[in-house]
C-alpha cells in the first residue's frame, strides 16, 4: 500500500526533557500510531539548529487519516 499523505507534526522540547520525548517515541508512541487504521509508518528527525528540533512524520493512506490521532 502507498503513502497518500503525510502528516508532519514539529515540536519543542525543553533540554532537560529531551532523552524522555526520544525514549517515549521510541519505545511508545511511534509503535501506536501506526497501529491506527490509515496510517502505515512514522518517521523522527531531529534538527540540532533549528528553532523547531523535532520533526515527526507519519505516512497515511490518505488525508482522512489524521482524524484518528484525534
Amino acid at each position: 500500500m502507498q503513502a497518500g499523505a503525510i502528516v508532519a507534526v514539529w515540536r519543542t522540547i525543553a533540554r532537560e526533557h529531551e532523552w524522555e520525548v526520544h525514549e517515549f517515541y521510541e519505545q511508545e508512541h511511534m509503535e501506536h500510531v501506526v497501529e491506527i487504521d490509515g496510517f502505515l509508518a512514522g518517521y523522527r528527525y531531529y534538527n540540532v539548529a533549528g528553532a523547531l528540533p523535532f520533526l515527526i512524520l507519519y505516512e497515511a493512506v490518505d488525508e482522512s487519516t489524521e482524524a484518528g490521532l484525534g
